[in-house]
């Protein structure tokens, strides 16, 4: 892969944003694209993108179906960190694992249908794209550090090096 300082989202806009009604053919993009091959597939054929006759053209989404962090209100971009509030609920206390914003899951290059193992300071935790959701394994741990009770509000830090931490 070669470097770049943009997100996949942002490199696929940028390089559909080019190309103007004609779109870009998606095979040309996962060839000379800067990321896994896998994950342009996933963003290329869902949420602010699609696939037609062979290229990827922007569409209309609804809100919170983007892949774009800025282009999301859940997601606060400081940088190149991306802060998500979230309320806690007794499910998150109780180790279950939670929808996050598929944006994150297209910053961290996660494909459809498979997970990425993000670095914490409490260990690895599991961030899983499925037709429907991203979602994020158990941050039990942190809530018990923290103390924090049901509908408190924490934060979720994500960072492109897919490392993440949860804080008040």
């Amino acid at each position: 892969m070669k470097n770049t300082t943009q997100i996949l989202p942002e490199w696929l806009a940028s390089q559909v944003d080019a190309a103007e009604d004609n779109g870009v053919e998606l095979q040309h993009l996962m060839d000379t694209s800067p990321y896994r091959t896998a994950a342009v597939r996933t963003v290329a054929s869902d949420g602010d993108f699609e696939l037609r006759g062979g290229h990827v053209h922007r569409r209309v989404v609804p809100a919170g179906e983007t892949w774009l962090p800025t282009a999301d209100p859940r997601i606060q971009v400081l940088g190149d960190t991306y802060r998500v509030p979230l309320i806690v609920t007794e499910e998150m206390l109780a180790g279950e694992g939670f929808p996050v914003p598929r944006a994150i899951a297209g910053m961290l290059q996660v494909p459809r249908l498979s997970f990425r193992a993000l670095d914490s300071r409490k260990g690895k935790r599991g961030l899983h794209l499925n037709d429907e959701h991203a979602l994020l394994g158990s941050i039990a741990d942190f809530l018990q550090e923290m103390d924090t009770r049901v509908g408190e509000e924490v934060a979720l830090i994500f960072h492109p090096d897919g490392s993440f931490d949860v804080q008040p």
